[in-house]
Formats: C-alpha cells, structure tokens, sequence
C-alpha cells in the first residue's frame, strides 16, 4: 500500500540515528574526560546533552512500529527503568571507581562503554518487526499500524500538535513532574545531603542511588499500570504526581530532622512515585493520529528537558539569596525554600492537569 511504503521510508533512519548520536555523546564523554579547563569541559557536556538528547525520541518510535498501542506504556516504562539503571551506576559505584582512578579515567571508562553501546545499537536494533521477518504489531480492531499511516509534512505535523490545547496541559505536568527530578534528585540533593547532615560524598551517594532504584521499579510498574489495570494514562499520571508530591512534605518540613534510615526511605519513593511520569509519553502517541506520533514525542521533550533546567536553575538562585554559613555551605532555611520551588510547580501542573482529558487530536 502506498502509506505503507510512505511510512517504511520515512522512518528508516532511527536506528542509525541513535547508533549516531549514542556515538557523538561517547566522543563528547572523550572531550570531557581530557579537558584541560573550563571550556572544554562546557563543551563535553553539551555535546553529551545534544547526543543523548536525540535518543530517546528515536527509541520511542522504533517502540511505536514494534508494540501495540496498548503496549506503549509498559515498554516505554522499562526503557525508562534500564536508563536509570545507568543512572543507579552514576552515584555510589562512579565515586568508588572515581576513588581508586581518578575522575579523568573514571569519564574515559564511560565514555568507552558509550561508544560500544553505539556500535551495538546499529548492529542489533531494527526499525521495525519486517527487518526480522515478524509481522507488524496490530491494534485491538486488527489493523496493521504500518499500513494505517500516511506521510504527512513536518510543517502539518507541527501545527497539528502544538494546535492541540490538551497538549499543553500535558506538557506544563510532565514540565514540572520531571524538572523535579532534575532539580533535585540530579542536582541538588547531594549538596543537600552534605551540607545539611555534614555526610561524605560516598555516604550521599549511598542515599541517592534509592532514588534512580525506585525508578527502576516505579517506571515499569506505572506502565503495567497503566496499560493493563487502570487502562487510563491519565489516572496514573495525576495520582502518580499526587503521590509524588509528598515527598515534599518531609524535605519542607523536616529538613534536617529525618534520620539516616528515613532519607533512605525518602529517596526511594521519591524515585518510585516519580516513575509515573513515563506515561507522558504513551498519553502523547495516543492524543494523536500515527503520522504525528513522532513530533508529539518530541515536542514533549521540550517541556522535559525545559523543566529540568528550569528546576535546576530557580532552585540554585533560592539557595544563593541566602548567606552562606561556611565556603561551600548553606543554611537549612535556604535548602527549605528551595524545596518549595518544585513542590509548588508540581501544585500547578496537578492543578492544570486536573482539566485534561484523553481525547485524540
């Protein structure tokens, strides 16, 4: 059929693109790793940021022409849950490594394993289910997702998506349901740790590493969740943030009084009730017909990875307006207020969110 060769020829190159860009983020990782100042290591990062930047969106469509519908949210879930196993590897295990070879070595060690990964991702992945002779995943009436789509221009896509007022409440949620994560459990929470109960770095990266194993767990089940039980992304979504929202309640009012066994504790529901928000994703491919299933992903990405530098920028900006009590060392009052920033902005996602409804656009 003519959508179907359309289609096929269209989406060709998401296996090597993220075999590309995994591969330009393991050469930035070089970058970094050997930099000799300040500059250098700027630009290591953003080239590790534009390379895994990409990633995702790409492995969200090859999942689109591999499962059903139905399926998204579960896969999409464990994607999320094997990112963050990485991200478990990045606290305590790196600061052992970066203990016994330095950090230079400990970034060349990674940026390795990232190259291979590139190398493995073009030699293993394929685009669709035809590749390996199996048929193409259908939906629940029996229709062939491959043959449902036709090419439309990225100039109608575009308008199509970001036309659909839905969408925005979608993105103001996972805005500030992720740029939490980033805030936070990415950035601030180690400092917080250490300034606040005076712990090692091993010691708050011992804590932190409860926060991407309750991803590991919580992404995966929101997404059994959603597809299989509730059969609604928008239920989990919202009760998923309700519940992630009071995390909060602790970091706000009991800043410097939780025990070592309860910062454990909070750290990993902080991860486990955030995991939710990898249905986003499912809720957007479903909010649109199959030929702007790959724009709304990535449009959605703007509010993720907008929020997490929001986040991480506001939260910065709170904790400096105090004075500090030591070099390097701010005061509880500064990390209180701080915590308000995300928990406030996780208020006005709820709220907003609380008017969308699962309507296809």
């Amino acid at each position: 059929m003519p959508g179907s060769v359309e289609y096929r020829c269209r989406y060709a190159v998401y296996r090597p693109s993220i075999a590309a860009f995994v591969l330009l983020a393991g050469i930035g990782g070089f970058v970094f790793a050997r930099a000799p100042n300040a500059a250098l290591l700027a630009l290591g990062r953003f080239i590790i940021g534009f390379g895994v930047g990409v990633v995702y969106v790409a492995a969200m469509r090859i999942l689109a022409d591999w499962y059903r519908p139905d399926e998204m949210a579960t896969y999409s879930g464990i994607l999320l849950a094997v990112g963050n196993i990485g991200a478990l590897i990045s606290t305590t295990p790196l600061v052992i490594l970066m203990e016994h070879i330095g950090w230079r070595h400990s970034f060349g060690v990674v940026a390795g394993l990232t190259v291979l990964a590139g190398v493995m991702t073009y030699k293993v992945i394929r685009n669709k289910p035809a590749e390996l002779g199996f048929p193409a995943p259908r939906d629940r009436s029996g229709q062939s997702r491959v043959s449902a789509v036709r090419s439309v221009s990225f100039a109608a896509a575009v308008k199509a998506v970001f036309g659909h007022k839905p969408f925005y409440l979608l993105g103001l949620l996972l805005f500030s349901y992720y740029g939490s994560f980033m805030g936070v459990g990415s950035l601030w929470a180690g400092p917080y740790l250490q300034n606040i109960y005076g712990m090692s770095g091993q010691a708050a990266g011992n804590i932190l590493m409860m926060f991407p194993l309750g991803m590991v767990i919580g992404c995966p089940l929101a997404g059994y969740l959603s597809n299989k039980v509730l059969k609604s992304r928008r239920t989990v979504l919202l009760w998923g943030c309700i519940l992630h929202i009071s995390c909060y309640v602790p970091f706000i009012f009991f800043t410097d009084q939780m025990p070592e066994l309860m910062l454990y504790g909070l750290f990993f529901w902080y991860g486990l009730s955030g995991g939710p928000f990898v249905s986003c994703f499912a809720c957007a491919r479903e909010m649109y017909r199959a030929q702007f299933v790959g724009t709304a992903v990535g449009a959605l990405n703007i509010f993720l990875f907008g929020g997490g530098a929001f986040y991480q920028y506001v939260m910065g900006l709170v904790i400096r307006w105090y004075p500090l009590l030591s070099p390097g060392v701010y005061s509880v009052a500064a990390y209180r207020a701080a915590f308000l920033v995300p928990a406030c902005g996780l208020l006005l996602g709820i709220s907003a969110f609380a008017f969308f409804r699962e309507d296809p656009g």
